[in-house]
């Protein structure tokens, strides 16, 4: 996907968001300037989740794109 296309995206994306937290997050991220020397720090809990979704990759237990958004938009009509 180029650039273009991934600015499209997430334009539409922030768009259709109607969830003030998410719209808070989205906006903290973009304001931040990225340093790349910065050390990040995760807790137990992130690194067991990174493991988990490592063993998950190597077991090839993935998703296209496609399949995740209409598996997250299915969810999404249950809940209403």
């Amino acid at each position: 996907m180029s650039v273009a296309q991934l600015k499209e995206t997430i334009h539409e994306g922030i768009e259709n968001l109607n969830d003030e937290r998410t719209l808070e997050i989205i906006q903290g991220l973009i304001s931040r300037q990225y340093d790349a020397q910065q050390a990040i720090t995760i807790t137990a809990e992130q690194h067991a989740a990174l493991r988990v979704s490592q063993a998950d990759l190597e077991k090839g237990n993935t998703l296209t794109r496609e399949s995740a958004s209409a598996a997250v938009t299915e969810w999404l009509q249950k809940r209403q």
